[in-house]
């Protein structure tokens, strides 16, 4: 069965890396951003068979992958899905705190040792899996 992942594409490129790995085993939807208003900057990297643009996170989605404080507050008029928080920034940098991603999210990812490490610092309690870019 194939699954469904939804997140904002604030990042083509990521996004293209990711879910082309994560394929065939899931299909992905995301959500236009000021980045990406279209959903997909074709001009960056095709956009793979497995992606669709949505609109809005559907209660059918499997997991919601945040990036930022925009994609928290999105969480709050969203259908009650898992998500995860993928951080790109060290804590410090992020803009959101260590308990709000605790309170909305099922589980903080980073990508990076040193990225990952500055939550903990930043007093991150749980496991934080590194996924590398």
């Amino acid at each position: 069965m194939v699954r469904r992942v939804c997140w904002w594409n604030w990042h083509t490129g990521y996004s293209w890396l990711l879910s082309r790995a994560i394929a065939p085993e899931w299909d992905v939807y995301v959500i236009p951003t000021p980045y990406a208003p279209t959903g997909w900057l074709t001009e960056q990297r095709p956009m793979p068979k497995s992606v669709t643009v949505t609109s809005a996170i559907d209660a059918a989605d499997d997991m919601v992958v945040c990036q930022t404080a925009q994609d928290l507050d999105a969480l709050l008029t969203a259908p009650s899905v898992p998500s995860l928080y993928l951080s790109h920034n060290h804590a410090d940098l992020e803009g959101v705190s260590p308990d709000r991603i605790e309170r909305s999210c099922t589980r903080l990812v980073s990508i990076s040792t040193k990225k990952r490490d500055s939550w903990y610092a930043a007093g991150y309690r749980d496991p934080v899996r590194i996924i590398r870019p």
